[in-house]
């Protein structure tokens, strides 16, 4: 569709806006229409502000499928606007409109661009890239599948945490939070392993410590560590938890 996308950031290149003739000797009467058409204009980039499409409206920057978690933008050295952390949505046939976050961008004659999809990939047909309108350095988190914005910096405001069950826990990645509905607790990953974050293990105000009664995860205790629990504890079927000389794990 067109609009604001398409307007030229070369001044003398902007000849037609909404089918309105701008040209130079246009009709007195087209710049009421002119005016209407850039205000129609605005208001639908307005409606889905977040998301912008870089370029400069001359069609320089075009971009191509170069395989299901990357692309191309041909011709230009853009790394430094697609940026790895900056989530991004691409609207096309198969996967319809997805979104995900750059994981890593370089140039050699165009611009490679790889994504991590929160789901679905790319297929080779025509796509439609589009950025968020928010830098990664900003202050602000992205919730709600890369959807909305929450100020971090807003003292009556809350950032919305994903949740799922133990078996719904993504790929990990050292230094990822999410809400454990299983284990109706806040939990992070790293240094390989998913533990309880930030009062996730604590109820009454943080007076008491509540743990599962049921060990159904592989655990091995990280080097210099020790550990305790609540009994009685049952140890799943198949599962081990591994405790190294010198290392304890005390049940009370």
């Amino acid at each position: 569709m067109a609009g604001i996308k398409d307007y030229s950031s070369t001044a003398g290149s902007n000849t037609s806006v909404g089918g309105v003739s701008i040209a130079e000797g246009m009709l007195p009467s087209n710049i009421n229409n002119a005016f209407r058409a850039v205000a129609a204009d605005i208001r639908e980039w307005y409606n889905d502000s977040q998301w912008v499409v870089y370029g400069d409206g001359d069609g320089a920057h075009t971009f191509a499928y170069a395989s299901g978690t990357s692309f191309t933008v041909n011709g230009a050295n853009v790394t430094s606007i697609y940026e790895a952390g900056r989530r991004i949505k691409v609207v096309a046939s198969t996967p319809g409109t997805i979104f995900g976050t750059i994981s890593s961008s370089s140039f050699s004659t165009n611009t490679t661009v790889n994504v991590t999809w929160d789901s679905g990939n790319l297929s080779s047909e025509s796509l439609v890239v589009y950025i968020a309108a928010l830098s990664k350095s900003v202050g602000y988190a992205i919730v709600g599948g890369g959807t909305s914005y929450v100020g971090t910096n807003t003292s009556t405001d809350a950032m919305l945490m994903p949740s799922g069950t133990t078996a719904e826990r993504p790929t990990p990645a050292n230094g990822m939070l999410r809400y454990n509905s299983d284990e109706l607790a806040f939990e992070g990953y790293a240094n390989g392993i998913w533990g309880a974050i930030g009062g996730g293990g604590t109820q009454g105000g943080g007076a008491i410590v509540v743990n599962q009664q049921t060990a159904d995860e592989n655990y091995t205790f990280p080097s210099g560590t020790n550990g305790f629990s609540v009994g009685p504890i049952t140890i799943a079927n198949g599962t081990t938890v591994t405790i190294s000389n010198g290392q304890r794990w005390v049940v009370i």
